[in-house]
């Protein structure tokens, strides 16, 4: 299974506009939204990573050919999050839906998970 590739138009189309703040995530804001009549959570990058695009689209391509993608050393948290999610898939893990690098930094569209994060649900005082 692929991920979508989102325009900039679609995506504001996805978060209205990124009106529905829902929280943060490992590497910025997440928004909540609406594709094809599911919810979805849109992760936006909160650092500069323009430079990051053009790995990012080779990786994607290049996954398709290859099953070898490994994280990169250097940590890059937007990278190494598009190679996992393109290399494991499992009912109890959230999907990558698709991104978009038509931003100023990339964004991801994941799966919506209406109980909230893991952390938070960890954290819980009832837990």
């Amino acid at each position: 299974m692929g991920i979508t590739i989102f325009s900039k138009k679609e995506l504001e189309n996805i978060t209205q506009k990124e009106s529905f703040e829902i929280g943060r995530g490992k590497f910025g804001k997440v928004y909540r939204g609406t594709h094809n009549n599911q919810p979805v959570a849109v992760e936006c990058a909160i650092t500069n990573i323009e430079a990051r695009k053009g790995v990012l689209m080779k990786l994607i391509n290049a996954f398709y050919c290859s099953k070898a993608a490994a994280p990169t050393p250097d940590g890059n948290a937007v990278v190494n999050e598009i190679k996992i999610h393109l290399q494991v898939q499992h009912t109890n893990l959230v999907r990558l839906i698709g991104c978009c690098m038509e931003t100023e930094n990339p964004q991801l569209v994941m799966e919506f998970l209406p109980n909230g994060s893991l952390g938070e649900i960890l954290h819980r005082p009832d837990n």
